[in-house]
């Protein structure tokens, strides 16, 4: 880099002497200020001429300050945000109004991408395109206060237990991401948190080890949960938001070549940038498993931070959610299932190898010992492998 510095400032000064020391004829005959003027007009016309060619140079000349710039914030373990909106450009909701079911079925299509949270004994569902144009809500569940974030460049959604300490958090975008994902600003102290991580990486809490305690949401289709929680609140598409019949982030959804805002290099390729990966943070764990290879497999057996848990695809719903695979005491292996008794082909299911129970890709036991029980549902969020690996660098890959 110091070397390509002063090879612009050396290819500077080469310009610049021969600008100073164009030769000038003087005219034949004429005045001395005759001449002068004729100099005067050979210098510009000379200079004019070498505006091509030392423009780029100028141009890498700035590319470079900036780099360098931006090596000397990361030496200082300064984040490097960018902006995508100005500062207050996407409101956050921070009183949001619910509906039942039947009501939401006015304005949410049968295929419209949700995110389902079940927590506190309440079912709840929230509109990913409303998310498009919000990116966090601020919601309670009776006296649990949390935030619904959505970031539409690495399509991930974490939800958050909005509380740092004994400080309930009203969290709202600041217009800016880092490594191309969503960072969000509470407007209590000012401080921005990562969305990805849950952390401070700015302002008066930044350092202080706090982390935001993160809880399990489904990704998943208006229909599929609508009929495994009939009892859903959903979020209500109020003034601007009742008009919100589509993704605004379709082309960009579509277009393999376009990652984020282009601040983030693919260093590990072997994925493509817009891969799907479902990644899991769990403690001081971090684990990336192919989308790829879970709708292949159906299930995938994994452990995150001595966690036994297994990821589940639901091909007829396109749902996948990260499970914990121990039940009444035991850790289960499962693995996916093949028809029935007499071989005869059935809807896919699991079966665990300890009990022989069989399960729904749900994560319900419909058959065996364990019928009736229920694997819960982890946190993990469904991303961009570009994203992910940008933010999670010595993540493992399954």
């Amino acid at each position: 880099m110091l070397g390509l510095v002063k090879h612009i400032h050396t290819m500077n000064c080469i310009m610049g002497e021969t600008v100073a020391h164009q030769p000038v004829s003087p005219p034949a005959g004429g005045t001395k200020a005759e001449s002068g003027r004729q100099k005067a007009a050979n210098e510009r016309f000379a200079a004019f001429r070498l505006l091509p060619s030392v423009f780029p140079l100028l141009v890498i000349s700035l590319a470079v300050a900036l780099a360098a710039w931006a090596a000397q914030q990361r030496s200082q373990g300064k984040p490097e945000l960018f902006s995508f909106a100005p500062a207050d450009g996407v409101p956050a909701i921070t009183d949001p109004a619910f509906v039942d079911a039947k009501k939401a079925d006015a304005f949410l299509s049968a295929d419209e991408p949700v995110l389902g949270l079940l927590y506190s004994g309440e079912a709840r569902a929230y509109s990913v395109w409303q998310l498009e144009r919000r990116l966090v809500v601020n919601d309670r569940f009776g006296s649990r206060s949390v935030a619904i974030t959505w970031c539409p460049f690495s399509h991930a959604a974490v939800v958050y237990v909005r509380t740092a300490g004994d400080r309930r958090l009203t969290l709202e975008s600041d217009g800016r991401l880092l490594r191309d994902q969503l960072v969000v600003r509470d407007r209590e102290t000012g401080t921005i948190w990562s969305q990805a991580e849950g952390i401070p990486v700015e302002g008066p809490l930044a350092g202080s080890g706090t982390r935001l305690s993160e809880l399990p949401v489904l990704q998943t289709t208006w229909k599929t949960w609508r009929k495994e929680q009939p009892g859903t609140l959903v979020l209500e598409k109020a003034g601007a938001d009742s008009a919100i019949r589509s993704s605004m982030y379709a082309k960009y959804d579509a277009d393999s070549q376009r990652l984020g805002l282009g601040h983030t290099e693919l260093r590990e390729p072997r994925m493509s940038g817009k891969a799907l990966v479902v990644g899991i943070v769990s403690g001081g764990d971090r684990l990336a498993v192919s989308f790829e290879r879970v709708k292949n497999d159906l299930v995938v057996d994994v452990a995150a931070d001595q966690q036994a848990l297994a990821v589940v695809y639901d091909p007829a719903t396109s749902t996948v959610r990260v499970v914990r695979r121990e039940a009444r005491g035991q850790t289960l292996s499962l693995r996916r299932g093949a028809g029935d008794l007499f071989g005869r082909p059935t809807p896919p299911y699991m079966i665990d190898e300890q009990t022989v129970s069989r399960w729904d890709l749900t994560g319900l036991a419909t058959g065996g010992r364990m019928e009736g029980h229920r694997l819960p549902l982890v946190p993990y969020r469904l991303q961009y492998w570009y994203a992910w690996q940008a933010c999670f660098p010595r993540s493992r890959v399954e």
